[in-house]
Protein backbone atom coordinates (compact mmCIF):
# COMPACT_ATOMS: atom_id res chain seq x y z
CA UNK A 1 0.00 0.00 0.00
CA UNK A 2 1.43 3.67 -0.91
CA UNK A 3 1.56 5.96 1.24
CA UNK A 4 -0.08 9.46 1.65
CA UNK A 5 0.85 12.83 3.57
CA UNK A 6 -2.30 14.15 4.97
CA UNK A 7 -2.38 17.18 2.42
CA UNK A 8 -1.85 14.28 -0.55
CA UNK A 9 -5.00 12.60 0.58
CA UNK A 10 -7.52 13.40 -1.76
CA UNK A 11 -8.51 11.63 -4.97
CA UNK A 12 -6.42 13.62 -7.82
CA UNK A 13 -3.27 13.01 -5.63
CA UNK A 14 -4.07 9.39 -5.21
CA UNK A 15 -4.24 8.91 -8.53
CA UNK A 16 -1.75 10.23 -9.79
CA UNK A 17 0.81 8.49 -7.36
CA UNK A 18 -0.70 5.10 -8.12
CA UNK A 19 -0.67 5.71 -11.72
CA UNK A 20 2.89 6.91 -11.29
CA UNK A 21 3.46 3.17 -8.98
CA UNK A 22 1.44 0.77 -11.08
CA UNK A 23 0.91 2.45 -14.77
CA UNK A 24 -0.34 -0.31 -16.92
CA UNK A 25 -1.59 -2.41 -13.93
CA UNK A 26 -5.21 -3.25 -14.75
CA UNK A 27 -7.32 -0.96 -12.63
CA UNK A 28 -11.15 -0.61 -13.51
CA UNK A 29 -12.87 -3.26 -15.46
CA UNK A 30 -16.54 -2.20 -15.88
CA UNK A 31 -18.79 -3.75 -19.10
CA UNK A 32 -16.19 -4.50 -21.37
CA UNK A 33 -14.35 -1.20 -20.47
CA UNK A 34 -10.26 -1.98 -19.50
CA UNK A 35 -8.35 0.66 -18.08
CA UNK A 36 -4.91 0.59 -16.61
CA UNK A 37 -4.23 3.04 -12.93
CA UNK A 38 -2.55 5.47 -15.82
CA UNK A 39 -5.42 5.51 -18.05
CA UNK A 40 -8.45 5.91 -14.94
CA UNK A 41 -5.63 8.94 -14.03
CA UNK A 42 -5.69 10.40 -17.51
CA UNK A 43 -9.32 9.59 -17.34
CA UNK A 44 -10.24 11.56 -14.44
CA UNK A 45 -7.90 14.36 -15.58
CA UNK A 46 -9.62 14.91 -19.25
CA UNK A 47 -13.60 14.67 -17.63
CA UNK A 48 -12.03 17.16 -15.31
CA UNK A 49 -11.09 19.67 -17.92
CA UNK A 50 -14.46 19.12 -19.58
CA UNK A 51 -16.00 20.10 -16.20
CA UNK A 52 -13.94 23.07 -15.92
CA UNK A 53 -14.24 24.40 -19.39
CA UNK A 54 -17.79 24.33 -19.11
CA UNK A 55 -17.50 26.30 -16.04
CA UNK A 56 -18.04 24.06 -13.31
CA UNK A 57 -15.85 24.95 -10.14
CA UNK A 58 -14.37 23.63 -7.03
CA UNK A 59 -17.66 23.06 -5.04
CA UNK A 60 -20.08 22.95 -8.09
CA UNK A 61 -22.45 20.09 -8.04
CA UNK A 62 -22.41 18.16 -10.48
CA UNK A 63 -26.00 15.11 -10.43
CA UNK A 64 -24.99 11.71 -11.86
CA UNK A 65 -27.99 9.88 -12.34
CA UNK A 66 -26.81 6.27 -14.34
CA UNK A 67 -26.49 2.58 -13.43
CA UNK A 68 -23.50 0.83 -12.86
CA UNK A 69 -21.18 2.19 -16.15
CA UNK A 70 -17.92 3.16 -17.59
CA UNK A 71 -19.59 6.53 -18.05
CA UNK A 72 -19.87 7.24 -14.00
CA UNK A 73 -15.97 6.84 -13.74
CA UNK A 74 -15.83 9.29 -15.92
CA UNK A 75 -17.95 12.01 -14.38
CA UNK A 76 -17.84 11.45 -10.73
CA UNK A 77 -14.12 10.80 -10.84
CA UNK A 78 -13.97 14.05 -13.18
CA UNK A 79 -15.80 16.36 -10.66
CA UNK A 80 -13.80 15.17 -7.76
CA UNK A 81 -10.31 15.87 -9.75
CA UNK A 82 -11.53 19.47 -9.79
CA UNK A 83 -12.97 19.80 -6.67
CA UNK A 84 -16.49 19.60 -7.75
CA UNK A 85 -18.95 17.94 -6.05
CA UNK A 86 -20.00 14.42 -7.26
CA UNK A 87 -24.27 13.71 -6.52
CA UNK A 88 -25.01 10.66 -7.49
CA UNK A 89 -29.02 9.51 -7.96
CA UNK A 90 -29.91 6.84 -6.51
CA UNK A 91 -31.25 5.07 -9.72
CA UNK A 92 -34.79 3.65 -8.18
CA UNK A 93 -35.69 7.33 -6.96
CA UNK A 94 -38.89 8.07 -9.03
CA UNK A 95 -42.15 10.54 -8.53
CA UNK A 96 -40.92 13.38 -5.85
CA UNK A 97 -37.65 11.97 -4.70
CA UNK A 98 -35.67 13.33 -7.68
CA UNK A 99 -37.25 17.03 -7.48
CA UNK A 100 -36.36 16.48 -3.68
CA UNK A 101 -32.59 15.48 -4.53
CA UNK A 102 -32.57 18.40 -7.30
CA UNK A 103 -33.69 20.72 -4.57
CA UNK A 104 -31.33 19.50 -1.84
CA UNK A 105 -27.94 19.83 -4.17
CA UNK A 106 -29.01 22.65 -6.39
CA UNK A 107 -26.56 20.99 -9.16
CA UNK A 108 -24.83 23.28 -11.89
CA UNK A 109 -24.79 20.21 -14.34
CA UNK A 110 -27.03 16.79 -14.49
CA UNK A 111 -25.69 14.12 -15.99
CA UNK A 112 -28.35 11.57 -16.84
CA UNK A 113 -28.50 8.11 -18.23
CA UNK A 114 -31.50 8.47 -21.01
CA UNK A 115 -33.58 5.58 -19.98
CA UNK A 116 -34.20 8.06 -16.61
CA UNK A 117 -34.48 11.11 -18.23
CA UNK A 118 -38.38 11.66 -17.59
CA UNK A 119 -37.94 11.30 -13.68
CA UNK A 120 -36.84 15.19 -14.77
CA UNK A 121 -39.48 16.12 -16.70
CA UNK A 122 -42.13 17.87 -14.38
CA UNK A 123 -40.20 18.80 -11.11
CA UNK A 124 -42.27 21.62 -10.26
CA UNK A 125 -41.80 25.13 -10.85
CA UNK A 126 -40.04 25.81 -7.74
CA UNK A 127 -37.06 23.01 -9.18
CA UNK A 128 -35.79 24.20 -12.15
CA UNK A 129 -33.19 21.99 -13.84
CA UNK A 130 -29.76 23.37 -13.79
CA UNK A 131 -28.02 25.37 -16.43
CA UNK A 132 -26.27 22.20 -17.68
CA UNK A 133 -27.61 18.59 -18.82
CA UNK A 134 -25.45 15.94 -20.64
CA UNK A 135 -27.49 12.92 -21.14
CA UNK A 136 -25.91 9.33 -21.79
CA UNK A 137 -26.42 7.42 -24.72
CA UNK A 138 -25.57 4.72 -26.27
CA UNK A 139 -22.54 6.90 -27.35
CA UNK A 140 -21.62 7.90 -23.74
CA UNK A 141 -21.60 11.44 -22.25
CA UNK A 142 -22.91 13.78 -24.65
CA UNK A 143 -21.66 17.22 -23.92
CA UNK A 144 -24.02 20.13 -25.10
CA UNK A 145 -20.98 21.94 -26.59
CA UNK A 146 -17.76 20.57 -28.03
CA UNK A 147 -15.11 20.88 -25.76
CA UNK A 148 -11.28 20.69 -26.75
CA UNK A 149 -9.50 18.87 -23.80
CA UNK A 150 -5.93 20.34 -22.83
CA UNK A 151 -3.08 18.04 -23.12
CA UNK A 152 -2.18 19.05 -19.32
CA UNK A 153 -4.80 21.01 -17.36
CA UNK A 154 -3.80 22.80 -14.20
CA UNK A 155 -6.96 22.45 -11.92
CA UNK A 156 -7.65 24.49 -8.60
CA UNK A 157 -5.90 23.19 -5.64
CA UNK A 158 -7.71 20.43 -3.85
CA UNK A 159 -8.07 20.08 0.31
CA UNK A 160 -8.48 16.94 1.56
CA UNK A 161 -10.96 18.74 4.30
CA UNK A 162 -13.11 19.49 0.62
CA UNK A 163 -16.51 17.99 -0.08
CA UNK A 164 -16.01 15.13 -2.85
CA UNK A 165 -19.47 13.41 -2.68
CA UNK A 166 -22.79 14.56 -1.63
CA UNK A 167 -24.45 10.92 -1.05
CA UNK A 168 -28.65 11.11 -0.43
CA UNK A 169 -28.53 7.63 1.49
CA UNK A 170 -31.24 5.75 2.22
CA UNK A 171 -32.88 7.37 5.41
CA UNK A 172 -35.78 5.85 8.02
CA UNK A 173 -37.15 9.10 8.55
CA UNK A 174 -38.27 10.97 5.74
CA UNK A 175 -36.69 11.70 2.09
CA UNK A 176 -32.55 11.03 2.20
CA UNK A 177 -30.72 13.67 3.26
CA UNK A 178 -27.65 14.45 1.11
CA UNK A 179 -24.57 13.58 3.56
CA UNK A 180 -21.23 15.51 2.56
CA UNK A 181 -18.19 13.36 2.39
CA UNK A 182 -14.79 15.20 2.30
CA UNK A 183 -12.28 14.08 0.00
CA UNK A 184 -10.10 12.46 2.96
CA UNK A 185 -12.65 10.50 4.74
CA UNK A 186 -12.54 8.62 1.16
CA UNK A 187 -8.79 7.52 1.65
CA UNK A 188 -10.05 5.99 5.07
CA UNK A 189 -13.22 4.76 3.94
CA UNK A 190 -10.04 2.39 1.89
CA UNK A 191 -7.49 1.81 3.94
CA UNK A 192 -9.79 0.92 7.40
CA UNK A 193 -12.42 -1.52 4.72
CA UNK A 194 -9.20 -2.76 3.00
CA UNK A 195 -8.18 -3.69 6.46
CA UNK A 196 -11.41 -5.42 7.53
CA UNK A 197 -11.68 -7.14 4.24
CA UNK A 198 -8.32 -8.40 4.90
CA UNK A 199 -7.48 -6.69 0.36
CA UNK A 200 -3.93 -7.49 -0.60
CA UNK A 201 -1.64 -5.98 -3.57
CA UNK A 202 -2.85 -7.26 -6.55
CA UNK A 203 -6.29 -8.53 -5.61
CA UNK A 204 -9.99 -8.49 -7.83
CA UNK A 205 -12.14 -6.36 -6.10
CA UNK A 206 -15.48 -7.14 -7.49
CA UNK A 207 -18.94 -5.69 -6.80
CA UNK A 208 -22.22 -5.40 -8.23
CA UNK A 209 -23.41 -2.86 -5.55
CA UNK A 210 -24.90 0.38 -7.38
CA UNK A 211 -22.50 3.50 -7.60
CA UNK A 212 -24.79 6.05 -6.12
CA UNK A 213 -24.12 4.24 -2.79
CA UNK A 214 -20.98 4.43 -0.42
CA UNK A 215 -20.30 0.72 -0.45
CA UNK A 216 -19.14 0.77 -4.34
CA UNK A 217 -17.20 3.89 -3.97
CA UNK A 218 -15.73 2.68 -0.79
CA UNK A 219 -14.55 -0.27 -3.53
CA UNK A 220 -13.10 2.21 -6.07
CA UNK A 221 -10.84 3.83 -2.93
CA UNK A 222 -10.32 0.13 -1.97
CA UNK A 223 -8.30 -0.70 -5.34
CA UNK A 224 -6.75 2.53 -5.75
CA UNK A 225 -5.02 2.43 -2.81
CA UNK A 226 -3.48 -1.41 -2.32
CA UNK A 227 -3.24 -1.70 -5.86
CA UNK A 228 -5.82 -4.04 -6.99
CA UNK A 229 -8.31 -4.67 -9.72
CA UNK A 230 -11.97 -2.88 -9.60
CA UNK A 231 -14.37 -4.63 -11.24
CA UNK A 232 -17.91 -2.65 -11.34
CA UNK A 233 -20.33 -5.56 -12.32
CA UNK A 234 -23.11 -3.46 -14.30
CA UNK A 235 -25.97 -5.51 -12.79
CA UNK A 236 -26.42 -8.30 -9.79
CA UNK A 237 -27.53 -11.70 -11.20
CA UNK A 238 -28.36 -13.97 -8.62
CA UNK A 239 -27.96 -17.26 -11.20
CA UNK A 240 -24.97 -15.58 -12.79
CA UNK A 241 -23.05 -14.39 -10.11
CA UNK A 242 -20.52 -16.80 -9.27
CA UNK A 243 -19.83 -17.72 -12.79
CA UNK A 244 -18.78 -13.87 -13.09
CA UNK A 245 -16.66 -13.92 -10.27
CA UNK A 246 -14.73 -17.00 -11.16
CA UNK A 247 -14.14 -15.04 -14.98
CA UNK A 248 -12.77 -12.02 -13.15
CA UNK A 249 -11.22 -13.97 -10.70
CA UNK A 250 -12.44 -12.28 -7.80
CA UNK A 251 -10.95 -12.32 -4.34
CA UNK A 252 -12.99 -10.19 -2.72
CA UNK A 253 -16.48 -9.85 -2.91
CA UNK A 254 -19.34 -7.22 -1.67
CA UNK A 255 -23.14 -8.66 -0.56
CA UNK A 256 -25.70 -6.51 1.51
CA UNK A 257 -28.57 -8.78 3.33
CA UNK A 258 -31.30 -9.18 0.49
CA UNK A 259 -27.95 -10.24 -2.16
CA UNK A 260 -27.12 -13.32 0.28
CA UNK A 261 -30.68 -14.26 0.68
CA UNK A 262 -30.98 -14.24 -3.10
CA UNK A 263 -28.03 -16.52 -3.31
CA UNK A 264 -29.33 -18.53 -1.14
CA UNK A 265 -32.58 -19.34 -2.78
CA UNK A 266 -30.87 -20.49 -5.84
CA UNK A 267 -30.30 -24.03 -6.84
CA UNK A 268 -27.50 -25.45 -5.52
CA UNK A 269 -24.47 -25.91 -8.41
CA UNK A 270 -21.28 -27.24 -9.32
CA UNK A 271 -20.34 -23.16 -9.72
CA UNK A 272 -21.42 -22.28 -5.88
CA UNK A 273 -17.67 -23.00 -4.61
CA UNK A 274 -15.58 -22.68 -8.15
CA UNK A 275 -14.48 -18.93 -7.33
CA UNK A 276 -11.39 -17.36 -5.97
CA UNK A 277 -13.35 -15.37 -3.06
CA UNK A 278 -11.25 -15.44 -0.32
CA UNK A 279 -13.71 -12.93 1.85
CA UNK A 280 -16.88 -10.88 1.19
CA UNK A 281 -18.88 -7.96 2.77
CA UNK A 282 -21.83 -9.52 4.54
CA UNK A 283 -23.55 -5.95 5.44
CA UNK A 284 -26.89 -6.75 7.12
CA UNK A 285 -26.92 -10.31 6.34
CA UNK A 286 -29.53 -12.35 9.04
CA UNK A 287 -27.44 -14.27 11.45
CA UNK A 288 -29.07 -17.31 10.33
CA UNK A 289 -28.16 -17.02 7.28
CA UNK A 290 -24.50 -16.95 8.22
CA UNK A 291 -23.54 -20.20 8.85
CA UNK A 292 -25.42 -21.80 5.78
CA UNK A 293 -23.73 -19.48 3.70
CA UNK A 294 -20.12 -20.21 4.41
CA UNK A 295 -20.67 -24.18 4.50
CA UNK A 296 -22.13 -23.30 1.34
CA UNK A 297 -20.10 -21.22 -0.56
CA UNK A 298 -16.77 -21.41 1.59
CA UNK A 299 -16.51 -17.68 2.20
CA UNK A 300 -16.24 -15.76 5.23
CA UNK A 301 -17.93 -12.44 5.68
CA UNK A 302 -17.44 -8.93 7.67
CA UNK A 303 -20.21 -7.32 9.06
CA UNK A 304 -19.91 -3.67 10.09
CA UNK A 305 -21.69 -0.86 11.86
CA UNK A 306 -22.08 2.32 11.54
CA UNK A 307 -19.39 2.38 8.75
CA UNK A 308 -20.26 5.23 7.19
CA UNK A 309 -19.19 7.36 9.97
CA UNK A 310 -16.73 5.77 11.13
CA UNK A 311 -15.05 4.48 8.21
CA UNK A 312 -15.59 0.54 8.78
CA UNK A 313 -14.03 0.39 12.01
CA UNK A 314 -16.02 -1.12 13.87
CA UNK A 315 -16.93 -4.55 12.48
CA UNK A 316 -17.79 -8.35 12.96
CA UNK A 317 -15.77 -11.47 11.30
CA UNK A 318 -18.10 -14.71 10.49
CA UNK A 319 -16.69 -17.18 11.05
CA UNK A 320 -15.58 -14.87 14.52
CA UNK A 321 -11.95 -17.36 14.35
CA UNK A 322 -11.00 -15.16 11.41
CA UNK A 323 -11.20 -11.51 13.32
CA UNK A 324 -7.94 -10.53 12.37
CA UNK A 325 -5.47 -8.56 14.93
CA UNK A 326 -6.30 -4.90 12.95
CA UNK A 327 -10.20 -4.99 14.69
CA UNK A 328 -10.18 -2.17 16.76
CA UNK A 329 -13.40 -3.82 18.56
CA UNK A 330 -15.36 -6.94 18.98
CA UNK A 331 -18.95 -5.69 19.12
CA UNK A 332 -22.60 -7.09 19.46
CA UNK A 333 -25.23 -5.17 17.12
CA UNK A 334 -27.57 -4.49 20.13
CA UNK A 335 -24.21 -3.25 22.09
CA UNK A 336 -23.48 -0.50 19.49
CA UNK A 337 -25.31 2.34 21.48
CA UNK A 338 -23.12 1.82 23.95
CA UNK A 339 -19.97 2.10 21.73
CA UNK A 340 -17.99 5.39 22.63
CA UNK A 341 -16.23 6.93 19.41
CA UNK A 342 -14.59 10.12 19.75
CA UNK A 343 -15.03 12.59 17.16
CA UNK A 344 -12.45 15.01 16.14
CA UNK A 345 -12.36 17.82 12.93
CA UNK A 346 -12.16 15.67 9.39
CA UNK A 347 -8.45 17.21 7.64
CA UNK A 348 -7.20 13.74 6.48
CA UNK A 349 -5.03 12.81 9.66
CA UNK A 350 -6.09 12.44 13.52
CA UNK A 351 -5.55 13.66 16.63
CA UNK A 352 -3.76 10.96 17.79
CA UNK A 353 -0.51 8.60 16.86
CA UNK A 354 -2.79 5.71 17.14
CA UNK A 355 -5.42 7.00 14.91
CA UNK A 356 -6.72 3.46 14.02
CA UNK A 357 -8.32 3.30 17.68
CA UNK A 358 -10.66 6.05 17.61
CA UNK A 359 -13.98 3.39 18.57
CA UNK A 360 -13.94 1.61 21.89
CA UNK A 361 -16.85 -1.06 21.91
CA UNK A 362 -18.05 -2.98 24.55
CA UNK A 363 -16.67 -6.61 24.42
CA UNK A 364 -18.37 -9.65 24.37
Amino acid sequence: MAEFAPEHRTLRSMLQGQADRYSDRPFVSCGGVKWSFAETAEVARAWGARLAAAGIGAGDRVLIHCGNRAEFLQACPGATWIGAIATPVNTAFRGLLPAHVMANARPKLLIVEAQFRPAYDDLGEDVPLPPLLWPITAQGIEVAVPILVPARSDAAAVRPSDIAANLHMSATTGPSKGDCFPQAQFFWWGIYSARAFGVREGDVLMTALPVFHTNALNVFYQALLIGCEYVLVPKFSASGYWKAAAECSATVTYLLGAMASTLMAQPERGEDRKHSIRTALGGGIPARLQEPFYHRFGIPMVDGYASTESNFLIYNRYPSSHLDQHCCCRTRPAKIQQDRVRSCQFTGTFPTAKHHSLAHAASD
